[in-house]
């Protein structure tokens, strides 16, 4: 009989991928970091790449590409107009009234010049990567004292969606690609919010989150 080989050394387990969304707490400081005067532009930037991934949702190479003319203030609907790509799926995600203000301020103060075509973000005249756009985004949660990056904003964008939702299929639509994180988080969510119970377990979950960001914070 033909003997089977061993590998050599441990095997390691497959690491669980775990959902990273942010507290209550955590939301309002970055909300109130937010609504702060910008000193200057490079501020402003980094104020404009949270709001966005963080009350839309989009990747950070989404928010890199976007375009003057995809803003819902230049294309005259509520929808930031995302383009279909090897990345992602073209869509439109619904922004609120105070986001929209906010682009449009931020694009009549330092885009003003731009034409259709150029980017939202740009650095001296080019467009910019999704490193750039995650450094912008580490830059912002220093001055906040908070770790942030696009998966922690991204996934407390989906969890506050379908807190106010209820409808799976739409979280999953205005999320775009399916990628290992955004898969977990909506499957996480589906597994356990998708029943009677959701609000209260939505609650628990928030004051466990708080919780742990007081005794991390003691520490």
């Amino acid at each position: 009989m033909r003997k089977v080989r061993k590998p050599e050394g441990k095997i390691r387990p497959k690491k669980e991928r775990k959902v990273y969304f942010l507290s209550s707490g955590q939301t309002d400081q970055i909300r109130q970091a937010l609504n702060e005067t910008a000193k200057d532009s490079r501020v402003a930037e980094q104020q404009i790449v949270v709001d966005i991934i963080l009350n839309a949702g989009l990747l950070p190479e989404e928010l890199a590409r976007l375009r003057i003319e995809d803003l819902p203030h230049i294309n005259g609907s509520n929808l930031i107009k995302i383009c279909s790509s090897e990345y992602t799926t073209e869509r439109g995600i619904k922004a609120d009234n105070q986001l929209i203000q906010r682009i449009r301020d931020y694009h009549s103060s330092f885009r003003g010049s731009a034409r259709s075509g150029d980017t939202l973000i740009e650095h001296r005249g080019k467009a910019v990567n999704e490193p750039a756009i995650r450094r912008i985004i580490s830059s912002f949660g220093d001055s906040c004292g908070l770790k942030l990056n696009p998966r922690n904003l991204r996934q407390t964008y989906a969890m506050r969606l379908y807190e106010s939702t209820g409808d799976y299929d739409y979280v999953s639509e205005q999320f775009g690609r399916l990628d290992n994180s955004s898969d977990v988080l909506l499957h996480y969510i589906f597994v356990n919010f998708a029943h009677k119970e959701r609000n209260e377990m939505l609650k628990n979950m928030y004051k466990r989150a708080d919780e742990k960001e007081k005794t991390q914070g003691q520490g």
